[in-house]
């Protein structure tokens, strides 16, 4: 199942994606940076099971919004 989150605030945006890996698990990979530059990073998360990914967007989610972003996009499929 793959997952996407994406938020927005003034200038930067927050990418969450869920891709599966060679080993069988799957990774949550984080990318943020400037819309209007190449500056950005990203890092990945793995997770073992539905449980710990939900709670890692669940967590991500949260701070977020606590720090103004808005959600401008959710999908999953």
């Amino acid at each position: 199942m793959n997952i996407d989150y994406y938020w927005t605030k003034d200038h930067k945006y927050y990418r969450l994606t869920t891709q599966a890996n060679l080993f069988g698990t799957t990774d949550l990979i984080c990318s943020w940076g400037s819309l209007y530059s190449n500056k950005g990073n990203y890092k990945v998360i793995h997770c073992t099971t539905q449980h710990e990914i939900d709670t890692h967007i669940k967590r991500i989610t949260r701070i977020r919004k606590s720090r103004g972003y808005i959600l401008i996009h959710t999908k999953k499929a």
